[in-house]
């Protein structure tokens, strides 16, 4: 299996338009905003999401989204919640977490070149600084085995 860093997957955050979802940690407008970073107060409970690009056509295995360190005091995730979608709906088959509390969404997904996908979870917060949302996915892209790393996101635990 190729390990590589991203240079297949582009992600962003999105604040949603005010009249689409109402989020309580950015101030938002009357359209969509694609951000790297988030700002969140400390030991709040809220939903993010997630806008990802592929730039390939590839299938994924295995979606692994974890924030490194501490457990006490950087953010964690508690469960996969996507608020784009009016009535909830799962690509994958199952949601565990490993023993590292790193989520693991395991299921068959495929995704198209230039196609915008959205996923969304519910995550906390603890301790104020910043943190990296590292993602990982075991994908099949032209034909070859590959290990996806991303962590080009950010949150702000304020």
């Amino acid at each position: 299996m190729n390990k590589k860093k991203n240079n297949i997957l582009e992600h962003k955050f999105i604040i949603p338009a005010k009249k689409w979802y109402t989020v309580n940690y950015e101030k938002q407008i009357d359209e969509p905003q694609r951000v790297k970073e988030l700002n969140i107060k400390a030991n709040s409970k809220v939903i993010i999401i997630i806008r990802t690009n592929s730039k390939f056509d590839l299938e994924i295995y295995d979606s692994q989204y974890q924030f490194n360190g501490d457990k006490t005091k950087n953010p964690s995730i508690v469960k996969y919640e996507n608020p784009y979608y009016k009535k909830p709906i799962k690509w994958f088959d199952d949601e565990v977490f490993d023993w590292h509390g790193i989520l693991h969404l395991k299921g068959k997904r495929k995704m198209f070149k230039d196609v915008t996908y959205v996923d969304g979870f519910e995550i906390q917060t603890y301790e104020k600084g910043r943190y990296c949302l590292n993602m990982e996915f075991i994908a099949l892209c032209k034909g070859k085995s590959q290990e996806i790393r991303t962590s080009q996101l950010f949150i702000n635990v304020i």
